[in-house]
């Protein structure tokens, strides 16, 4: 078997969550009644702007992933997503989109209003849609965002992002292509960001002018969506117009930071998970005890693992969105001086007061700040072109 029969095999037959059992079931069903009486039953919640649900939804979470260390289990509740739910919207999806598989699995959200964008009507799951963008130069000013979910490295889909982005989607009134990268343990560093880069590479060939593409992700995919920028640039491609990076994990040896002290008891990631995820992610780059400080085994690797060590000179502009509440604040506003330092054109960066990682994943429970969040998005992508005007440093 070949590289890409073996890629093939990769795509299809692994990295797919388990069925819960009954003892599963049992501790969810624990987990659930346990933060419920904390969230309703508390005198107050822990912000002043927080919803006793949205408190709920945090706690669940929080504590769900410091529960289990088994991927398995984290991959069957946290993989499974909202059904699609849009008025000006529709959804398609498919296994591949190449025809030999040898790219992932992906979901394209577009306006029922425009059709299927003329981008994807190479795309064999939906070449028999009848309803594409009539020509491509209808397209020239139409904005596509390429989509990178958020896990840890290790569990979300295109179904745990749907909710999130559709309303992108809906805001910033553009198609949004989420795809289903391979994921680690199975696939560890670098294996997640080349499914990115190639995914790209294949939205390349397809669009007439690469401006008009955004890339973006939460998260875990926030740091594929600079390593993916990386890789475009070293191999001498076309930038696309702009990144957004919501709430991303840009240095996974972050264990001691202010933020990762202080905003523990508010946050839905808890610093002792974290650097569980790390070592699946980086593989073998990474020494076993990472809580203690001692993070890097003698590896040349070892400064590109973590995007906030990597040289961004000749990314594109940035829109950085967070919570004032989140563990990764203070790593998220390192990353955002350094890539003012290091040349890149245009750095936006917003702080949501009492918000927590990738708030805009509760749009439904808390709906106001994500409102400005996504407006912020809109805004941003309305501005690129004269923000890619702007000379580099």
């Amino acid at each position: 078997m070949n590289s890409r029969d073996r890629g093939t095999a990769d795509f299809t037959k692994k990295n797919q969550p388990r069925k819960l059992g009954c003892s599963d079931i049992c501790s969810l069903t624990y987990f659930v009644l346990k933060y419920a009486c904390q969230s309703f039953c508390a005198c107050s919640t822990l912000q002043p702007s927080w919803t006793r649900f949205f408190q709920f939804a945090v706690l669940l979470v929080r504590h769900f992933l410091s529960f289990t260390q088994s991927i398995d289990i984290l991959r069957s509740v946290i993989d499974v997503g909202e059904s699609f739910y849009s008025k000006t919207f529709e959804v398609v999806a498919g296994e591949s989109l190449d025809s030999d598989l040898s790219l992932p699995a992906f979901e394209l959200i577009y306006s029922a209003k425009g059709g299927v964008p003329y981008f994807a009507r190479s795309i064999s799951t939906i070449a028999n849609k009848t309803t594409f963008s009539p020509i491509p130069d209808d397209e020239k000013m139409s904005k596509i965002i390429l989509y990178f979910h958020g896990g840890c490295f290790c569990l979300g889909s295109v179904a745990s992002a749907r909710n999130m982005v559709t309303r992108i989607a809906e805001e910033v009134n553009a198609s949004v292509l989420t795809i289903n990268y391979r994921r680690a343990p199975e696939f560890p560093y670098p294996i997640p960001a080349t499914d990115c880069f190639n995914c790209y590479k294949w939205l390349l060939d397809k669009v007439v002018n690469t401006s008009q593409v955004v890339l973006a992700g939460d998260s875990a995919g926030g740091a594929l969506v600079i390593e993916t920028l990386i890789m475009i640039r070293d191999a001498g491609l076309s930038m696309p117009g702009g990144c957004i990076l919501i709430s991303p994990w840009v240095d996974i040896f972050d264990t001691q930071s202010e933020s990762m002290r202080c905003n523990a008891r508010f946050d839905l990631l808890s610093p002792e998970v974290m650097p569980y995820f790390a070592r699946l992610y980086a593989g073998n780059i990474l020494s076993d005890d990472l809580e203690t400080g001692n993070t890097l085994k003698n590896e040349e690797n070892t400064d590109t693992v973590s995007v906030i060590q990597q040289d961004l000179h000749g990314l594109p502009p940035m829109l950085i969105e967070y919570g004032d509440c989140e563990v990764f604040k203070d790593q998220i506003l390192r990353f955002a001086d350094k890539a003012r330092n290091d040349g890149v054109r245009y750095v936006e960066i917003h702080g949501h007061e009492e918000m927590v990682h990738v708030f805009q994943a509760f749009n439904q429970l808390l709906p106001e700040p994500s409102k400005r969040s996504f407006s912020n998005m809109r805004v941003f992508m309305e501005q690129l072109d004269s923000l890619n005007t702007i000379p580099e440093v």
